[in-house]
This record gives structure tokens, sequence and C-alpha cells, in this order.
């Protein structure tokens, strides 16, 4: 949604967080991609959760890591952050028609 009010954030971002940070080679993509999901989970941003949560499968990470991770983030940002993400991650695995199997048939 790039236009001229926002064009030079924008453009910052994705110089500075996109390029110089996030492509650095001191951390494998997948645990970026681990760490940015539990720092945005921790700190409610989830319109950028939303957005990590999509990508992050460009970068090896699988359905059982988010499962794992939201998991251990209950522990330090607090039930209510990692069961909304959670929620979060099945509506999107749905939109991505990567949905889990039900446990339970609904009768």
């Amino acid at each position: 949604n790039l236009n001229a009010f926002n064009e030079a954030l924008q453009n910052f971002i994705s110089r500075f967080a996109w390029g110089e940070v996030s492509s650095r080679p001191g951390m494998p993509r997948h645990t970026r991609s681990l760490v940015s999901i539990a720092i945005l989970l921790a700190l409610g941003r989830n319109d950028e959760l939303r957005m990590h949560i999509r990508a992050c499968f460009n970068n090896g990470v699988t359905k059982n890591d988010l499962k794992e991770l939201f998991l251990h983030s209950s522990l330090h940002a607090g039930l209510p952050a990692a069961n909304a993400a959670m929620h979060m991650a099945e509506e999107i695995f749905e939109e991505m028609g990567i949905a889990p199997r039900k446990l339970v048939d609904d009768q």
C-alpha cells in the first residue's frame, strides 16, 4: 500500500529491517522468523504478527514449530497473548488451505 504519505517510512523499513538486519548471516532465517513471531506476540502487534505468521513458511518454519512457540510463549508473554496468536494462526492456516484436521467430528 505504498503511497506519497507513507513512501519514506516504507522505504526505510524495507532497506533497514528487511535489508540490513534480516539478511545478516549471524542467524538462520528460520530462527529469525520464530524470534520475530514471539516478540510480536508478546507486544500484541497483531497486524505485524499476522504478516509474519503467513511469511514464516517461506523460511522453513512448520506448523509444529509455531505450536511449540505459542505454548512456550504462554509462559513468558501470557496465556491470553499466546492463545490469541494460536487462533490467529488457525485462521491463517484456513486462508492458506493448510488447516489442521479436527480431532473430533462435529455431531
